[in-house]
């Protein structure tokens, strides 16, 4: 089994992987990550720098070829935003990001401003943009995390969203953004 959580984030740093294939790696990861033990063998293992790199480059894509809906461009953006939301709930990667300078909120966030590629209502990206809202909201939950949250511009970046689902009836979104933007937001004006 430790073999598994090394290769998958070797499969996903390696630049000629298929976007289907990376999109089944990162759902792997997401699956493992769910389960506490795997957190920490995931981190150790490079799962977050691999997921990072994997969402910052099919964001690249998805700028340079307006390619938003491509099936596996959206389904590698869900599934490891999803990876990281479920890694996001353990300690390693809220100990990370204890660090102002953590790349993850940065990343996570960039995503959820990326709303404006998908017409509104995009299923898909709505699900993408969940992913990255629910990572962003259990990084929240530990206040060391803050700094890191507060330095990408979490709290900001996410009032939008928080609007436009409160004015679409809330739900999960609305009510993890409106967790990361009071609570970030009130470590910003300390």
């Amino acid at each position: 089994a430790q073999n598994v959580h090394a290769s998958l984030p070797e499969l996903l740093l390696e630049v000629t992987t298929p976007l289907k294939t990376q999109a089944q790696a990162a759902r792997l990861l997401a699956n493992l990550a769910f389960q506490p033990p795997n957190k920490v063998v995931l981190t150790e293992a490079g799962a977050v720098e691999a997921l990072q790199a994997t969402l910052e480059r099919t964001v690249a894509i998805v700028e340079q070829t307006s390619t938003f809906e491509s099936v596996p461009t959206t389904h590698v953006l869900v599934e490891a935003a999803a990876a990281l939301g479920n890694l996001s709930s353990g300690r390693s990667l809220r100990e990370r990001c204890a660090d102002a300078s953590c790349p993850v909120p940065r990343v996570l966030s960039q995503l959820v401003n990326k709303r404006a590629w998908a017409a509104d209502g995009d299923a898909t990206f709505n699900a993408a943009a969940a992913e990255a809202t629910r990572a962003l909201s259990s990084l929240s939950a530990s206040r060391n995390a803050h700094p890191a949250l507060i330095v990408s511009n979490t709290p900001v970046a996410l009032l939008e969203l928080v609007d436009k689902t409160a004015a679409a009836g809330g739900g999960v979104i609305g009510a993890a953004n409106a967790r990361v933007c009071l609570e970030c937001g009130a470590d910003a004006t300390d």
